[in-house]
């Protein structure tokens, strides 16, 4: 591995800016923030020793997965149908909707 790389936290929260400053009126639709510092934020490692406490903190390189990651098939367009697994066994569901945009085809 070369040094120096990034380092994530599944767990990660970003950090939230107080928002709006003080005396500034609220917009319409704007909820007031309490602003408040990351959790887990990201971080740079430089070498073995830096790379083996995250690790054992939880975090993981660019790239990397948990061990508790699992692909999600459903659900997905399929010709213009929405496919649903359904909840009675592994046979997808399928129910009309919105279909994705459909790509522009240009004439030669």
């Amino acid at each position: 591995m070369s040094y120096p790389f990034l380092m994530r936290h599944p767990n990660r929260i970003a950090a939230v800016v107080q928002r709006p400053s003080p005396g500034k009126p609220l917009q319409p639709g704007e909820l007031p923030q309490t602003a408040h510092a990351a959790i887990f934020p990201d971080v740079t490692v430089f070498n073995e020793n830096d790379e083996e406490y995250h690790r054992s903190q939880g975090y993981m390189g660019a790239g990397e997965m948990s061990d508790d990651y699992a692909f999600q098939e459903y659900p997905k367009w399929v010709d213009g149908v929405l496919v649903e697994r359904s909840p009675h066994g592994d046979t997808p569901a399928a129910r009309r909707g919105r279909p994705p945009k459909a790509k522009i085809e240009q004439a030669a």
